[in-house]
Formats: C-alpha cells, structure tokens, sequence
C-alpha cells in the first residue's frame, strides 16, 4: 500500500513540475482573455462532463462569488449546472447538443467558452467549439492526454501530458486556481 500512495504522490509532484515550466504563457494569455472579457462586459461560460463537469462549477462559482478577495461578482454560467436544460436537450435532441445548444441560445460574438476535458474526446465539447468559432466567442480548454479531436479548437488551450485522469484534474484545477487569483487581484 505504502508504495501506491508514494507512487500517487510522486506522478502529481512530477506532472506540477512539468505544469510549472511549460504553463506560464497559457495562464497569463488565458487570464488577459478573461479579463477582456469582463471589462467588454461579454459572458463567460463554462462546460465540462463528470470531474470536468465539477471543475468547471467550481471555477464558475469562484467568479460569481469571490476567490480570495472581496470584489464585485463577476459574470460567469455553468453550461452543465442546470439539470432540467441537459435532460431536455438531451432528451429532444442529443447529448452532444447539450452545450452548443445552450450558446446558440444565449451566447453572443466576444463571449468566452471555458471547456474542459480530460480526453479532448466528448462530442459535446468539440461541438460547443464548433459553435463558439462559428459565432466568433473566444475559448480556453483545459484538455488531457495528447488532446484528442478538440485539439486546436480554442483560441488558447493546454493539453497536460498525461494518460491518468485524476492527475489531468489535479493539474486543471491548479491551472484554474492560478488563474482566478489572476482575475481577482484585478477586480479588487
């Protein structure tokens, strides 16, 4: 058993190194991006499935609520938050609508689509960001593994090279944290 636990340990401690040296451009790019966004007064969405789906709740929150600091709450909708629109959509239409169909609704040009995904793999995300180019929105994914079919979608994304999921959340959700510090100190 001992030696599980050091062998979690240790690939999260290898994969924040490696997040800690290739990352540094996406986070300042990602968060001058979501910075613009507020300040033009557009919408920020999020969207993700399963554990992406609590990562990108999560982060949505901390904008509307507050990071560390109290400031002004900040405009921010989970796309995968209200269960009564994914059941419709998924019921009339089909799960891969459940995220387009959403910003065909209440999405608009210069908005921004945060989407994560461990595989780059849910149809639902790559049509979310088929969607977001088509209505010219602005998007930031978070992916895993080598990136999959949503690699070179957004208009900035970070693939974490690594095949275990739970590692690729870890490594998402430090990403996310750093940024929202990023966006709170400048809404003090």
């Amino acid at each position: 058993m001992e030696y599980n636990i050091n062998s979690s340990f240790n690939s999260h401690i290898s994969l924040i190194e490696e997040l800690k040296k290739n990352s540094q451009s996406f986070i300042e790019e990602s968060s001058k991006l979501i910075i613009n966004t507020i300040l033009s007064k557009n919408n920020i969405f999020w969207c993700g499935n399963g554990g992406s789906a609590s990562d990108a709740l999560h982060l949505s929150a901390e904008f509307n609520g507050k990071f560390i600091n109290d400031r002004i709450p900040l405009n921010s909708t989970c796309l995968n938050s209200n269960i009564s629109v994914l059941t419709c959509i998924s019921n009339d239409y089909d799960f891969a609508d459940v995220f387009s169909r959403q910003l065909e609704a209440n999405a608009q040009k210069n908005d921004l689509l945060i989407s994560f995904t461990t595989s780059g793999n849910s149809m639902n995300i790559v049509k979310a960001l088929e969607c977001a180019n088509k209505k010219e929105i602005n998007s930031i994914s978070f992916l895993g593994k080598d990136g999959g079919l949503v690699k070179g979608f957004s208009t900035f994304e970070y693939i974490v090279k690594s095949n275990i999921t739970a590692r690729i959340q870890e490594a998402h959700i430090l990403l996310g944290h750093i940024i929202c510090e990023i966006v709170d100190q400048k809404f003090i």
